[in-house]
């Protein structure tokens, strides 16, 4: 190579490695004067939140590294996370207030992160994932088959799913084993959706497909090899991909049936809420539409995926047994102490669930401290700024994020927020801020599918909490606290973190020893 040739490349290096150096110290400068955890010139937060990471176990959910951050560095109301450039840049929001810019003083959109997520996994028709006219459409679609009179009406399929776990946690007891009830307690929440959206259930294949699609997204989250993230999410594609063919079929019978119904099908009329979904192009005397089945199959992936709270909720009933003695004694006032009058008072008087206080409570605590993951929104374009309590907050180029968990484990919100005790949730002028709760978040974007969660979880437990003793086991307890926000781990050991598959969950495999009393 000639002098010249070489001098050339020289001076094209040195200006590359100039101009990277110049940009680094622009954009690391942004941060010179914002509410953030240490900061470094050079790594931002790459190295502190890669050091956090280790600090925690494998596959957490990233709330967790906030809420630890949170509370080492005694981190404000607004803080700034920088991943650049190997991740994005976060303006986090852990207080009623700040919170309330995004969600009900604002409605930001869903950020595109959020939609290139979901991608992958449930499709981007999935609501949480939408933003403008489709989740305005999903929205206007989905709602009106989700509000708590819809849901009473479909109480009699939750108790007999319900009834169906029962009976599989009777023998689990029979067998004397120490068991993994994941299986059994994600089968429950996915056989209700089922029917509510398609009106009949499905077999115990899709959910096995549905669990371990779940369970690889959870291996791709967990993992920094490249190579083990291709093959973990080729073998997702293939399992959401047989999911998708074993449904379409089951739609296209549905829509066929609606179009050769005597009287024109109409929103009070139809039966479950893909019919609902369907009822346009069944009224127009279109057919089902290409755009229409990629939504429609959107919906199955998502809701079949989420994981229930009742994995917590009989763990820390499990290692709470003051609580538990209280849940029985609510169950014994307002229900038989029969197991089948029980079931009888739950299918002809089903508003007494919402007699169940104490019960509710329970859930309520569960969810407070075991969120099921934080939102992402994006800022419009026409805010480049955000104020807050005096002081103005840059938006651009960054992810505006809720972090529900850190703000519920803020002694400044809750009292012991370590501490199971659902009689939080009792009084009748709460010692919490109203909206310092939002596990189900607040605004227009909030979780629409929380009147069936909360029915699901109380009726469940009004069905098994009196018959039956929950053990956790092999959950390596600690002996002391290894964390800063929680010393749950003293007794959920494993489990006091969450990890993050499609959303936050339960640490591999929750195994009990269920007594039948």
């Amino acid at each position: 190579m000639s002098i010249d040739r070489l001098w050339l490349l020289g001076a094209g290096s040195v200006t590359a490695l100039a101009y990277l150096a110049v940009r680094l110290v622009h954009h690391r400068s942004k941060y010179r004067d914002l509410p953030c955890p240490p900061h470094s010139m050079i790594w931002g937060h790459l190295k502190l939140i890669g050091e956090y990471v280790e600090k925690l176990p494998r596959g957490i959910h990233m709330q967790s590294v906030i809420s630890e951050l949170k509370a080492d560095y005694d981190l404000p109301d607004v803080f700034y996370i920088d991943l650049w450039p190997l991740g994005p840049q976060f303006i986090f929001c852990v207080s009623p207030e700040a919170c309330a810019i995004p969600t009900t003083e604002n409605t930001f959109d869903m950020h595109e992160e959020v939609a290139k997520f979901l991608r992958g996994s449930v499709g981007a028709s999935f609501i949480e994932g939408t933003n403008g006219p489709l989740w305005k459409h999903l929205h206007q679609t989905l709602a009106p088959g989700l509000t708590p009179s819809v849901i009473r009406g479909n109480h009699g399929s939750i108790i007999e799913q319900a009834a169906t776990l029962r009976h599989r946690f009777s023998e689990i007891a029979k067998s004397g084993k120490v068991t993994d009830i994941r299986h059994e307690l994600g089968y429950y929440p996915f056989q209700v959706m089922v029917k509510i959206l398609l009106n009949e259930t499905l077999n115990t294949q899709i959910y096995d497909d549905v669990k371990s699609a779940i369970d690889l997204q959870g291996e791709i989250n967990a993992t920094n090899n490249p190579f083990a993230k291709w093959r973990f999410g080729r073998e997702a594609k293939r399992l959401w991909k047989r999911i998708e063919t074993a449904i379409e079929p089951k739609i296209r019978a549905r829509f066929t049936a609606l179009q050769q119904q005597d009287v024109a099908p109409t929103k009070s009329s139809v039966t479950c809420l893909l019919d609902r979904m369907m009822l346009s192009e069944v009224q127009s005397g279109h057919s089902l539409g290409n755009n229409t089945m990629r939504i429609m199959l959107d919906k199955y992936g998502g809701p079949l995926s989420e994981s229930s709270i009742v994995h917590y909720i009989l763990m820390l009933l499990s290692v709470f047994p003051d609580a538990l003695q209280k849940l029985r004694e609510e169950h014994d006032r307002i229900f038989d102490k029969d197991h089948d009058k029980t079931v009888q008072m739950l299918q002809e008087q089903p508003g007494l669930i919402n007699n169940l206080a104490y019960t509710t409570a329970v859930v309520n605590e569960t969810l407070r401290l075991f969120t099921v993951g934080f939102s992402v929104r994006a800022a419009p374009s026409g805010m480049p700024t955000m104020e807050y309590k005096g002081r103005s907050y840059p938006l651009k180029d960054h992810l505006v994020s809720i972090s529900q968990q850190t703000m519920h484990y803020n002694p400044k919100y809750f009292d012991e927020p370590t501490l199971f005790k659902p009689e939080r949730f009792i009084s009748a002028e709460p010692s919490f801020p109203r909206n310092a709760y939002r596990p189900f978040e607040k605004g227009l974007r909030s979780c629409l599918g929380q009147p069936l969660a909360m029915d699901e979880m109380k009726i469940l437990l009004v069905m098994v909490a009196r018959w039956f003793d929950f053990e956790l086991r092999e959950h390596n307890p600690s002996d002391k606290p290894k964390y800063s926000y929680t010393d749950l781990d003293t007794k959920l050991g494993d489990h006091a973190i969450q990890s993050w598959a499609f959303t936050a969950g339960p640490a591999g495999r929750v195994m009990m020893k269920v007594t039948e009393r």
